[in-house]
């Protein structure tokens, strides 16, 4: 039988037959041998750059649209040291995957071209400035630089981690993490400039950044300088214990790594304490220092406003490794305030027990911790109100009547006649008082009316309803003056006895009841001790 003839078309097929074996093999070969390549390119590029020690455990190509390089277990070692990684060492820099497209000329032929580089699992470790181990290699500047690099102008990251390790004992490391972070490179030695979006842990959101930061300082990288503008919009403050809110907050920080100065603004609506039933909306703005050595933040001014107050602070929130939270430590001075608004922020009650014009400091202390708000907060301090009117009309119609009667001869006639009719008493208070387990506890309290003063010690709960202060109550005018008729005739007998310190009577008396239904009352039960205040008004006029 005779051979067939090979058609053209049986000559096509044998060609592409051998052009896709040769193919084939060629792309083994190139793998091969490309790989290799382009691994030792990638660590001599960051190792001149960076000039530092640098290891790379895979790197893989893909031809099917030019070469396409994926790495994994990239590390890189202390930044500008020449620093020898040691066994059980922590890297600056970890990257758990990476890619970016390239070209043969680059991979092969030593060309140089700008790349972007995507990257998963970043994570960079900043180690304390007095903890680097250095071998002295000559100057970096003077390293000899590869004939050609690649050129990383821009680096986006996902999974991406910060992490400025602390030098002070007890102290955690400071951990920022980014949800996505953009960094290009403008050459010429320039900062770098970024856009990232950091996942705030608490109150829950995403902070988004932009700015600059380097040029980087090789020899100690917390020295590297940072810019940058941020905005943190519509956090839930019900992910922190005891608080609730929407916040929204703005500013800008400038620094370096170690040492970072803010100025920013916050806006809170519906901000409430769980202590209270009532919500409003809170302005603030501060200037704070944040060391990045230990995360600790020092507020060096706060301004905030709430209702019709202001007050200013200052202080530190500071951190532990064992406790979670924070430690809160701030002085408080209010000048222009409402004694109603701080009544109406502590207090589940309908309305405030009263209200007048404020002035307070004090030191305020949030610990770390897991206990309510109410019970962890603690605070000393003095506070004066003026201008006070009781919410209760009976209570205010007890301090009119008494300040008339105590007056002078004939207003104790007036003041029984018609006790609707007594004029309203301009009356004002002053003491110090002390914020701890859940309670306010008020020392040395001086309320002052017109021809009376009360001297008393006492309790305000912030969770429980019932008032209980016990004190003395001085007058201008002597026991049988308050009365009229008989009974101005039976006290006078005994109006001398009455007489203590200076004042024309001095009687027990106690402040309790409910909240919203206090009243005062003779207090026959506490008469043999004074209070912290009458003690401490001893001789003072009246």
């Amino acid at each position: 039988m005779l051979e067939k003839r090979m058609t053209p078309l049986h000559w096509s097929a044998l060609a592409a037959s051998l052009a896709i074996v040769v193919a084939l093999f060629g792309w083994l070969w190139l793998r091969h041998h490309l790989e290799p390549i382009a691994r030792q390119r990638i660590v001599e590029t960051l190792e001149a750059k960076l000039h530092c020690e640098v290891e790379l455990d895979e790197v893989h190509l893909s031809l099917a649209h030019g070469p396409a390089v994926n790495g994994r277990g990239l590390r890189i070692m202390d930044i500008g040291s020449h620093a020898r990684r040691t066994p059980g060492g922590t890297p600056m820099l970890v990257v758990r995957s990476f890619q970016f497209a390239s070209t043969f000329s680059d991979l092969v032929l030593h060309s140089s071209s700008a790349i972007t580089a995507y990257a998963q699992g970043l994570v960079m470790t900043i180690p304390p400035a007095d903890d680097r181990t250095t071998i002295a290699q000559g100057d970096p500047k003077k390293r000899n630089q590869p004939r050609n690099s690649l050129f990383l102008n821009k680096l986006v990251a996902t999974d991406s981690r910060l992490v400025l390790e602390s030098s002070k004992p007890g102290k955690p490391p400071v951990v920022f993490n980014f949800k996505e972070f953009v960094l290009e490179d403008p050459g010429k030695n320039d900062p770098f400039v970024f856009d990232a979006v950091l996942v705030n842990p608490k109150p829950i959101g995403d902070v988004h950044t932009t700015g600059h930061i380097g040029p980087w300082v090789f020899d100690n990288s917390r020295q590297s300088p940072v810019d940058a503008n941020f905005t943190f919009d519509h956090a839930d403050l019900s992910t922190i214990k005891d608080l609730t809110g929407t916040l929204s907050s703005s500013g800008r920080l400038t620094g370096t790594l170690g040492q970072m100065f803010v100025h920013g603004v916050v806006d809170i609506s519906d901000f409430a304490l769980n202590l209270s039933a009532h919500a409003f909306p809170v302005h603030a703005e501060y200037q704070a220092r944040v060391d990045g050595a230990d995360g600790d933040v020092a507020l060096d001014d706060v301004s905030a406003h709430f209702l019709h107050t202001s007050l200013n602070g200052n202080g530190l929130i500071s951190r532990t490794e064992k406790v979670p939270g924070h430690d809160i430590n701030l002085d408080v001075h209010l000048r222009e305030g409402r004694a109603e608004d701080l009544l109406t922020l502590l207090s589940k009650a309908p309305r405030p027990l009263l209200t007048g014009a404020i002035r307070l400091q004090g030191h305020l202390e949030v610990p770390p911790g897991v206990q309510p708000f109410a019970l962890k907060l603690r605070a000393k301090g003095t506070a004066a109100i003026a201008g006070i009117t009781w919410s209760n009309p009976e209570v205010q119609q007890q301090v009119d009547q008494l300040s008339l009667r105590a007056q002078d001869v004939g207003k104790a006639k007036q003041a029984i006649q018609d006790p609707a009719a007594s004029p309203r008493v301009d009356s004002a208070m002053s003491g110090a008082f002390v914020i701890e387990h859940g309670d306010i506890d008020i020392g040395g309290l001086v309320y002052k009316a017109p021809g009376a003063t009360l001297l008393m010690d006492g309790r305000y709960p912030l969770l429980a309803r019932e008032l209980d202060f016990h004190g003395v109550a001085r007058t201008i005018a002597p026991a049988s003056h308050l009365e009229t008729g008989i009974k101005s005739l039976l006290l006078k007998p005994v109006s001398p006895f009455l007489k203590k310190h200076g004042a024309g009577m001095q009687l027990p008396v106690s402040f309790t009841g409910d909240k919203a239904h206090p009243h005062f009352a003779l207090d026959l039960m506490h008469d043999k001790a004074e209070p912290e205040s009458a003690m401490a008004a001893k001789g003072k006029p009246l």
